[in-house]
């Protein structure tokens, strides 16, 4: 069902139950709207329920292809569901300008290049041909930083804003406000990547927590930063307890095989500390663990 309307240079389309088939997946039936006006060569469509893989499609209709958000956009391969969204595009200085704004449920996206993966994530999703972001709220989620760490965080609820621009030749990304419980701990956190036209790139990652368990110790610490001898002593010396804080610096370039640097500082309650197989343990101890690159 669908109606076509024209009044001079402007024409507007209503369609209603569209049905969409891609690969024989059929996807639940949506509501479109838009408008187009000739002369001042802008247009909008709106809709109200479309795939997220679907939306992501559309949305590289209008990014270059040696564009890197157009290797983001392909890369996070988002899923899930978009709802009432909408894109608008018009011309300015003879340039085409476009903006995408929509709602992402039950999403999931794959990490990309540093940019963390992350699945049953719900947010609101913008992006314009300068940059754009989503804000996110993630429960019973699975956070992976595959970039840095071999396993995914288990966690129950997370929530931030991640943003994305080009500042000159080098296109950053952005997390702020980051907020994660896991295991019963408050998490808080920021990062930042930067990957330029030419060259490698980083990936900076600043995590606090509070009350984490003493046995989640090497949770937050990539596997490849701290040599073999001084993991094997921190795991036989520190038994059980809390880190009522631990804050973590990590910075790591991009490609694959570079040590990440790594500063750690614990204040934590430890049930027992071992400093040597041949020394008496000590009982509830607190302790202040400071790990930098050289000490």
């Amino acid at each position: 069902d669908w109606r076509l309307k024209t009044n001079g240079n402007t024409s507007a389309i209503t369609v209603s139950r569209l049905e969409w088939l891609d690969n024989n997946k059929a996807f639940k039936s949506t509501q479109l709207k838009g408008e187009w006006d000739l002369e001042a060569k802008r247009g909008f469509v709106a809709y109200d329920y479309l795939d997220a893989q679907t939306v992501s499609q559309l949305a590289l209709q209008f990014v270059p292809e040696e564009w890197y958000l157009s290797r983001l956009l392909n890369g996070l391969n988002a899923q899930g569901s978009a709802q009432n969204g909408m894109v608008r595009v018009w011309s300015a200085n003879e340039t085409m300008r476009y903006q995408v704004g929509t709602n992402l449920y039950d999403a999931k996206v794959e990490g990309y290049n540093g940019i963390p993966a992350v699945d049953n994530v719900s947010g609101v999703f913008s992006l314009t041909d300068s940059g754009g972001g989503v804000e996110f709220l993630a429960v019973d989620s699975q956070l992976a930083f595959p970039t840095l760490y071999d396993s995914p965080w288990s966690i129950d609820k997370a929530s931030g804003e991640v943003a994305w621009r080009k500042v000159q030749d080098t296109f950053v990304v952005s997390g702020e406000g980051l907020q994660v419980d896991y295991k019963g701990a408050d998490l808080r956190g920021e990062f930042r990547l930067e990957q330029p036209e030419e060259g490698d790139g980083w990936l900076a990652l600043d995590v606090n927590g509070r009350n984490l368990d003493v046995s989640d110790k090497f949770t937050f610490v990539p596997p490849n930063a701290l040599s073999e001898s001084l993991v094997d002593w921190l795991d036989t010396s520190l038994n059980g307890g809390k880190a009522h804080n631990v804050d973590v610096l990590v910075r790591a370039g991009l490609s694959p095989g570079q040590k990440p640097l790594v500063r750690l500082n614990v204040d934590a309650q430890v049930d027992e500390l071992q400093f040597s197989p041949d020394w008496p343990a000590a009982k509830k101890v607190s302790a202040n663990v400071y790990l930098g690159q050289s000490e």
